[in-house]
């Protein structure tokens, strides 16, 4: 309720320059995806005065020095869990979903590092792919039951995102299909 009062306090120069800051990128994936829905949060301390707000604009993005620069595929497929790579390494993996998870997730964090996703209906086998997605890409995601249907929160814990140079898709072709 913070963010909209704080929204509506602004004259209307600053309104655009606050919706142009926290707009994604990509306009086709605004909002609303096919398996799911996005949404960006933006933290505002409520001891900061309103004038902070408005001349700081949106939070300050990090520099990204979390992020180690020679971590690789190798290392982020290592850092999965045992039952993950297990999964993963399996010969009728069926590459088509977790491609489209992949793209869809990679799209979402790319333009907006701090943006909230929330699935949509997925099964459960789904859903496993893309724990097993969001751990390879550094991202944390739960699964909880709301309004009685499953659902996948993923989020981004760090202050930026990196698309790895390799997606997770391409290894497990290079590395176990070719065999």
């Amino acid at each position: 309720m913070r963010v909209w009062q704080y929204f509506i306090a602004r004259d209307e120069n600053e309104q655009k320059v606050y919706l142009e800051a926290i707009r994604p990128k990509d306009q086709k994936r605004h909002g609303k995806t096919v398996s799911g829905f996005s949404f960006t949060q933006v933290p505002i301390n409520a001891e900061s005065s309103s004038e902070d707000h408005s001349e700081a604009g949106v939070s300050q993005v990090s520099d990204c020095r979390c992020v180690h620069p020679a971590c690789n595929e190798e290392q982020r497929f290592g850092l999965l869990k045992p039952q993950m790579k297990s999964l993963l390494k399996k010969r009728h993996l069926p590459l088509g979903i977790l491609s489209y998870l992949e793209e869809e997730v990679v799209a979402l964090f790319t333009s907006d590092p701090s943006t909230v996703y929330i699935t949509q209906e997925l099964t459960s086998f789904e859903r496993l792919l893309l724990h097993a997605l969001c751990q390879y890409n550094f991202l944390s995601s739960k699964s909880a039951t709301i309004a009685s249907v499953r659902r996948t929160k993923v989020k981004n814990d760090r202050g930026c995102f990196h698309a790895p140079s390799v997606s997770l898709t391409q290894y497990i072709e290079t590395c176990y299909r070719a065999k």
